[in-house]
């Protein structure tokens, strides 16, 4: 389906949709079986039954539809429906004969909606201190759906074998060992419209889709309605508390190695946001405020901290608020102008809670109102700012300190982690960069995106290397002496030393960055996502990758026996081949000819016989060129560039991108999965049956993991490569011509595969094996993949600050370089990235065997299989 800014995101919003469905089906129905609702009826058409046109008969409606557009559609009737109707109306369709049929959809949404109440009723029928009037109420509704679905399915087992199977929540506790497979094999599932054509008549696209149902509205007594918003406030609340179990486990992983840091980050920052969009859809408060209900006095800053020890307290997240709410009296009654005091002593018996909250919140005050505009945004962060500059606790700001202060847990017996790690990929990045040259060509004419690159990355150094966050917030290079001069850091930390209200943190470097995991794992991924667009548009502009691989693609057709190149071959396996090369690599000369032609922009056309005109009809902005294969970028682009992301658009956009069929695809061939198994995996896609939060940031989660790869893989070394390649292969030929020749790469491989295509008609006009013509003439072909064989196969130098003694003296080359990259970047601190079996044969297809057991990538990659798979892999 389309997805707006207004989709929901919320259980108790399906819920609701789920029985008003229920309530429409059964009203239209039952009328339909001769039943009289008590309720009142708007005016609208005749009950006269709905019949599926098929065929022609289809086409002629949509017709006769087109032309009657103008002409206002009669409603449906709308039926007030009372509680007590439900069991009435299903029993006078149970007893109608000829016997109605149950649609399955409707087995779905009684499940659906019978599960969620009764999570409900169970979990207030154990927290309601006994309370039985109370526990008894709650649990009338949830028995009336039950009800209404027995007298319509009288067996349970019919019930069952009709229900699509719900799935199942995420688990508190997981075999972590297993959790980087639960990633790889997560199956994303995508919401789209059930289309109208004769082509989707699956019963899998209708599992919760109602045909022939009356808009109704259920009426409700006052206590049905205050149920109703204990209900809201549950399905909220437990939302939330299933996030914080979904973001503990995944930072637990991080702690022991598995989960990487910038997935875990970006999953947390992601969940706030989900908070944050469903507290906006959340309309109760008003509701309940009209009736008498004093949430001012709750909600408002207090002086006052209560210790709450119990389920309800836990569930609604009590602790966290009341500190909050204890911090801004604080910032309150000091006048609302500067950061909260340092040096508070907390007394004896001070909750644990309210003692680390109210230690750290200054810090982040300060860094939100210093840096609200920083790159690399997190919604921890930010979510603070927004408290003290409004004044006001919204819930998801509440939701983000205490997924803050969870994660400080998981990690407490390792608190730095996060720190030394960010500051290693900085260092790395900044030096790959800082030595590659960019004053030549193709670089130099991207001179102002370098430069854009370049200061970006020193903002970033700045952040990661430079201590900036604690520099900003005391001074650094502001305060200045008696004569002027700007004072050294260390002189600014003395003039305020001892002062009262001085905070701590003051005097630790990177204390920030220390106590917010979540922002390191951010500067983290804008590190590399910066460099990876800079690249990706440097790509776009300048078309440097795509004539190489199509050359590339060329050359191996017709020398399929010979060693491939590693790193071109992870990248093809990155790329959406069939639309990179109209409809799928070629093979033969004569296609590998037409598919390049038709690569930059030729028209279709310029290939029909008897044309007129034999000039080419090329349109370089209709060319198919390579793409980055992380499909996030662009979503997550905002967090990165210092603008503010809205709650809205973002969790929009993150639910096209993992629902997209392209996305199961791209994870699927990236775990080297079989084509059945990746058309298996696009099959999949399913309605909107579960936007539970949890399912939407396990989708994500699959799909950040499965990037982490590519972006890992630096296109602008990748260009580097691609020019030593032509580099050689300009050289040849200015040999074999005695003179320069035209430097355009694209009509140096279409002069090439021209040469080659006619050898090949000379074979077949010979009736020989074409590729034995093509190796001996087709000197250009010929001569282009001797260049790319010399140039990969050059040994490089690659140092890691992953080495082990076990790893010194492997081989490694130009052509797996970046290969080297993708899977030695997080050595030591997560299983991901790492290659399959199928993905590390493909990549080294017809490498002698001691080459292949003495890469250093490979031998990188496997040191996190088990033995007996590195065994099977060196056999």
């Amino acid at each position: 389906m389309e997805w707006a800014s207004d989709e929901r995101f919320s259980t108790y919003e399906q819920y609701k949709e789920d029985t008003e469905a229920i309530a429409g089906w059964l009203a239209y129905n039952s009328r339909r079986c001769g039943y009289v609702l008590d309720g009142p009826v708007s005016a609208g058409p005749s009950n006269a039954p709905s019949a599926r046109l098929k065929g022609k008969a289809r086409k002629q409606a949509r017709s006769v539809g087109a032309k009657s557009a103008s002409t206002p559609t009669p409603l449906k009737p709308q039926y007030a429906i009372n509680v007590s109707d439900f069991s009435r109306m299903a029993k006078a369709i149970a007893d109608f004969k000829p016997k109605v049929v149950i649609p399955t959809a409707l087995d779905n949404l009684f499940s659906r909606a019978i599960d969620a109440r009764r999570r409900f009723t169970d979990w207030y029928k154990h927290s309601s201190h006994g309370e039985e009037k109370s526990n008894e109420r709650h649990a009338h509704f949830t028995g009336v759906l039950n009800s209404a679905w027995e007298i319509l399915r009288p067996f349970e087992p019919a019930r069952k074998s009709h229900v699509k199977k719900q799935p199942a929540n995420v688990p508190n506790t997981e075999s972590l060992t297993n959790l980087a497979n639960r990633f790889s094999k997560l199956e994303v599932e995508q919401s789209e419209d059930i289309l109208d054509t004769e082509t989707s008549t699956s019963a899998e696209q209708d599992d919760y889709k109602l045909t022939d149902i009356a808009p109704v509205t259920i009426v409700k007594s006052e206590e049905g309605i205050e149920e109703d918003f204990f209900f809201a406030i549950f399905a909220f609340m437990q939302e939330l508390d299933e996030l914080r179990a979904y973001i503990r486990h995944m930072w637990l992983g991080y702690s022991k190695g598995i989960m990487e840091l910038m997935a875990c980050s970006l999953l947390t920052n992601t969940a706030i946001q989900l908070v944050r969009r469903a507290e906006q859809e959340l309309d109760f408060m008003e509701d309940m405020s009209s009736r008498g209900q004093d949430l001012d006095s709750f909600l408002k800053p207090s002086p006052r901290f209560f210790v709450l020890d119990c389920s309800h307290a836990d569930l609604c997240l009590m602790e966290t608020f009341g500190a909050l709410k204890h911090s801004l009296y604080r910032f309150k009654a000091q006048g609302g102008q500067y950061l909260l005091a340092g040096n508070v002593g907390h007394q004896k018996g001070t909750p644990e809670t309210l003692a680390r909250i109210t230690d750290m919140l200054p810090c982040f005050q300060g860094v939100a109102r210093a840096m609200a505009d920083s790159f690399t945004g997190d919604e921890i962060t930010s979510g603070i700012g927004v408290m003290f500059d409004s004044q006001v606790i919204p819930i998801w700001v509440a939701f983000a300190v205490q997924a803050l202060l969870d994660i400080q847990d998981e990690l407490k017996a390792i608190p730095k982690k996060a720190t030394p790690e960010v500051k290693q990929h900085a260092r790395k990045k900044l030096a790959a960069f800082r030595s590659m040259d960019l004053s030549h060509e193709p670089f130099s004419k991207a001179e102002q995106g370098t430069q854009w690159l370049a200061a970006t990355l020193g903002a970033y150094e700045l952040d990661v290397l430079g201590d900036n966050f604690r520099k900003t917030l005391i001074g650094a290079n502001v305060m200045r002496d008696a004569n002027g001069r700007t004072m050294p850091l260390s002189r600014n930390l003395d003039a305020i030393r001892g002062q009262p209200g001085t905070h701590e943190f003051m005097f630790e470097p990177d204390y920030f960055l220390r106590i917010n995991p979540v922002k390191c794992g951010m500067l983290k991924y804008g590190l590399y996502l910066q460099s990876h667009n800079h690249a990706v548009q440097f790509e776009a502009s300048g078309r440097n990758i795509t004539p190489m691989v199509h050359l590339y693609v060329a050359c191996r057709t017709v020398f399929p026996d010979d060693p491939v190149w590693p790193d071109m071959e992870y990248f093809l396996g990155h790329q959406d081949l069939d639309y990179l090369f109209v409809g799928g690599l070629p093979g033969s000369m004569d296609e590998a000819y037409k598919k390049t032609l038709l690569s930059v922009g030729m028209s279709a056309a310029n290939f029909a016989p008897n044309r007129r005109s034999t000039a080419p009809n090329i349109d370089v902005n209709k060319g198919r060129w390579v793409s980055s294969p992380c499909m996030l970028d662009d979503v997550f682009v905002t967090w990165m560039c210092g603008g503010s992301a809205g709650a809205g658009e973002l969790l929009v956009n993150l639910v096209k991108v993992i629902s997209d069929p392209k996305s199961a695809t791209a994870r699927a061939r990236l775990t080297g999965m079989s084509p059945k198994a990746i058309s298996i995996s696009g099959d999949k896609i399913r309605t909107g049956a579960d936007l539970r939060k949890v399912t939407i940031l396990a989708r994500l989660g699959a799909q950040v993991m499965a990037e982490t790869h590519n972006l890992y893989f630096d296109w602008l070394s990748f260009v580097e490569t691609c020019e030593k390649i032509w580099a050689q292969i300009y050289s040849a030929l200015d040999q074999q011509n005695g003179k320069k020749r035209n430097r355009s790469k694209h009509s140096t491989l279409i002069d090439m595969l021209d040469e080659a295509r006619k050898c090949e008609w000379m074979a077949e006009a010979a009736k020989v094996d074409a590729k034995s013509v093509v190796r001996e003439n087709a000197t250009g072909l010929v001569q282009s993949w001797q260049a790319i064989q010399k140039v990969t196969r050059q040994a490089a130098n690659i140092p890691s600050e992953s080495d082990s003694n076990a790893n010194l003296g492997k081989k490694a080359w130009i052509g797996d370089k970046e290969l080297f990259n993708v899977v030695s970047k997080a050595m030591g601190e997560s299983a991901y990235p790492n290659l399959s079996m199928a993905s590390l044969q493909n990549a080294y297809r017809n490498w002698s065997k001691e080459d292949f057991n003495q890469s250093r990538t490979v031998r990188t990659n496997c040191s996190r299989w088990p033995q007996r798979e590195k065994q099977r892999l060196m056999e």
